[in-house]
């Protein structure tokens, strides 16, 4: 779970970073933090872009379809987490697909539902925010990227875009406040 915290983390850091040097490198050293209101808002975004890529687009970090399930527990899916002789599973009485609204797909895995209900922008300062899972929902993004359904070590790169060009907006918002500077649209 800290692991995700601490990936997320780095990743907008990391993100930000680059921005940063941007900045020095065209003189807008003037620009020091961004508008924590505006940072939120781009959190959010992100959060939600993550969200839809996640549960209901089924893809990795790096933008691939999830790895399938093992032929175990497709077979376990298949009979309702029934045991071959119709059984319940200790645990499970009571328990159905239907029951609790899981629809089948190659990505119905558990990073869905309340685990994903549970991701949230835990973190916004001057100058990153931070998008995390608490508790048992951590543990369970950490336990299913071992299990090739990977969301936390970074972010396709067409999200990675977007958010880059999100925060350079909030940039050129906090240097149209800076007086006696000459702006050059390109």
């Amino acid at each position: 779970m800290q692991a995700a915290k601490d990936f997320l983390k780095l990743l907008v850091v990391y993100l930000l970073g680059k921005i940063k040097m941007a900045k020095k490198n065209l003189n807008m050293d003037k620009v020091k933090f961004f508008d924590p209101k505006g940072l939120r808002k781009v959190a959010e975004r992100h959060r939600k872009l993550f969200h839809v890529r996640v549960t209901e687009k089924g893809k990795d970090y790096k933008g691939n379809q999830f790895k399938s399930y093992s032929k175990e527990y497709d077979d376990l899916l298949s009979r309702d987490f029934r045991k071959k002789d119709g059984g319940r599973y200790a645990g499970f009485e009571g328990t159905s697909l239907e029951t609790s609204g899981t629809k089948r797909s190659k990505h119905t895995f558990i990073l869905r539902g309340d685990t994903m209900a549970n991701f949230h922008v835990s973190k916004v300062v001057r100058d990153h925010y931070v998008l995390s899972w608490t508790g048992e929902a951590g543990a369970i993004v950490d336990g299913n990227a071992k299990e090739g359904r990977n969301i936390k070590d970074g972010i396709p790169d067409d999200e990675q875009t977007y958010v880059v060009n999100q925060l350079g907006l909030l940039i050129d918002k906090e240097f149209k406040k800076i007086p006696n500077v000459t702006r050059i649209k390109t």
